[in-house]
């Protein structure tokens, strides 16, 4: 499984709308370790087509292998412009050493939508 997060400059979760980088972590044996990064600047995003196109920008190159992405609260629409590329959108506060696990488990018990308490995304029926 493989699991992305959106990190700042001092390796915590950030919001869509800032600068970070997207890290795409896999986890080997008892590790998480990163399979690959790529930076999201955020200049030139100050009008909203710029910021849906590197919203768009960041679910394209996350569609290769990763639909799960760690973010702080997005604002405004591009919570939903992920949602319509198939970016499951997680809301947490950390760093991945705190959320990584509680994330894999999640998913791998596949809890309804109901239980995971900061998830963010489409209400599915169980």
């Amino acid at each position: 499984m493989k699991i992305a997060m959106f990190l700042d400059s001092a390796g915590r979760a950030t919001s869509p709308e800032f600068d970070g980088t997207i890290y795409v972590y896999e986890r080997e044996a008892n590790e998480w370790i990163v399979d690959r990064s790529m930076e999201f600047p955020a200049v030139n995003c100050s009008t909203l087509p710029a910021m849906r196109a590197r919203v768009e920008l960041m679910c394209d190159w996350l569609q290769d292998d990763c639909q799960i992405l760690a973010v702080m609260p997005p604002r405004g629409f591009s919570g939903g412009v992920f949602t319509r590329n198939n970016v499951d959108l997680w809301i947490v506060d950390g760093t991945p050493d705190n959320d990584l696990d509680v994330i894999e488990k999640c998913c791998m018990e596949e809890a309804p939508v109901s239980r995971v308490l900061y998830r963010r995304g489409p209400v599915t029926a169980s």
